[in-house]
């Protein structure tokens, strides 16, 4: 038997990885399988957990984790997914919906993945649960109205024990009080490679001291150069100092960098840049750039790094050449954003978040907002970076900023 592949659900609370069953609910399996390749699953939240019970997730509207239509939505009607055992393409339809697939006797005990539906024939999509507990009466092959068959199941003890913390935490009507994101859903099909290991670099790290902590960051200087010099340049003339984040958005990403946003009201902020005409080192050629058209440096598309969680990404106005200092930190899989993939959005990433930072990069997109700015600023004290075997390197650089056109993502 074809070795399952395996899912890993990365989450705001830690990660659980779990078996597919792909041999024994092809349909089901794949249709799961295409909604998490796509990135439908990033960014939505837990929408229902009862302790003793199970973990219920993959409504689309619990983007918002208060919205009351959570529970109630799936994908697309009409959209399709290939059958990876048959090779058949399959639709979704009457709301997003397939078909059952009540053919493997696999019960819904602790740690299995089980398709939600209405309780009517056909009605599952999007939607399913982790069940923390044996709920063996929601088998599809009992007596029972309830018929929910089995496509997955976690695949160690870390992952169960996590599965049962999310069902405890406190809630509202079941719902999460303190919301638990769904960061990332990725999918490792058998067969697929490992990724490389990273090659030793002499990069440099960037440590973000804001009021809710400290981030820290490997800045790319060995993929894209002219980027991260920018960056280093800016950072390093005490550019970012006393700024604020100015727009944050939960299961997507925080933006940064714009000169108006010291003040944290400021109507204009996401709207500047640099000083035009100013210069800085690159760091790997050792030439001169020149920032330009306000404060702007050219578009540097050379290194296919993905917009994953806890990258770092420049931001722009969507035409060419128009990055300059804004950035954002990606708090999902933001993959539509790489400059390599087909849509309009072209944004280079040019360093990653540690491990331990990023759960503070999640923490921060979820403060209260109005219009994506947050309600209680969120201040960057100081950006300070580190290159290896050496201290902090400054230099003077004034940092008042020419206006520019609004930067959005």
């Amino acid at each position: 038997m074809a070795k399952n592949p395996v899912a890993s659900f990365k989450t705001s609370m830690g990660t659980i990885k779990a078996e597919i069953y792909l041999d024994r609910v092809p349909r089901t399996a794949s249709n799961f399988i295409d909604l998490a390749n796509s990135g439908f699953y990033n960014g939505l939240h837990f929408h229902r957990v009862i302790p003793g019970f199970m973990n219920q997730f993959g409504c689309p509207f619990s983007k918002d984790p208060n919205s009351h239509r959570s529970g109630t939505g799936g994908p697309k009607d009409g959209t399709t997914f290939k059958n990876l055992a048959t090779g058949e393409t399959e639709k979704r339809f009457n709301g997003g919906n397939i078909k059952d697939e009540n053919i493997d006797r696999t019960s819904n005990a602790p740690g299995t993945l089980s398709m939600a539906n209405t309780g009517a024939k056909n009605s599952g999509g999007s939607q399913f649960f982790l069940n923390v507990a044996n709920n063996k009466n929601l088998d599809w092959f009992t007596g029972g109205e309830s018929k929910h068959p089995v496509f997955g199941k976690v695949v160690d003890q870390a992952s169960l024990d996590l599965c049962v913390k999310i069902s405890k935490v406190p809630t509202r009507d079941d719902n999460p009080r303190t919301p638990v994101t769904m960061i990332s859903v990725t999918v490792a099909m058998p067969g697929d490679k490992p990724a490389a290991a990273p090659k030793a670099t002499a990069n440099p790290t960037a440590e973000f001291h804001t009021t809710m902590g400290t981030l820290q960051a490997e800045i790319y200087v060995d993929r894209v150069p002219r980027t991260a010099s920018n960056f280093i340049d800016l950072a390093q003339s005490g550019f970012f100092d006393g700024l604020h984040f100015h727009r944050v958005i939960p299961g997507f990403m925080n933006q940064f960098g714009c000169p108006y946003s010291k003040d944290p009201k400021s109507q204009r902020a996401g709207t500047g840049g640099p000083k035009d005409g100013t210069t800085f080192k690159n760091l790997a050629t050792g030439g001169t750039e020149t920032r330009f058209n306000g404060g702007n440096i050219k578009d540097e598309n050379v290194d296919r790094t993905s917009n994953k969680p806890g990258t770092l990404s420049m931001a722009n106005t969507g035409a060419t050449h128009t990055g300059g200092s804004q950035f954002f930190m990606n708090v999902a899989d933001n993959r539509n954003l790489d400059w390599f993939s087909p849509g309009a959005s072209k944004h280079p990433v040019f360093g990653c978040l540690d491990k331990a930072s990023l759960g503070l990069a999640v923490k921060i997109s979820q403060v209260p907002t109005r219009d994506d700015n947050p309600r209680n600023p969120v201040k960057m004290v100081k950006v300070k970076v580190v290159f290896p075997g050496a201290g902090e390197k400054r230099k003077s650089e004034g940092d008042d900023a020419s206006p520019a056109k609004k930067r959005a993502l």
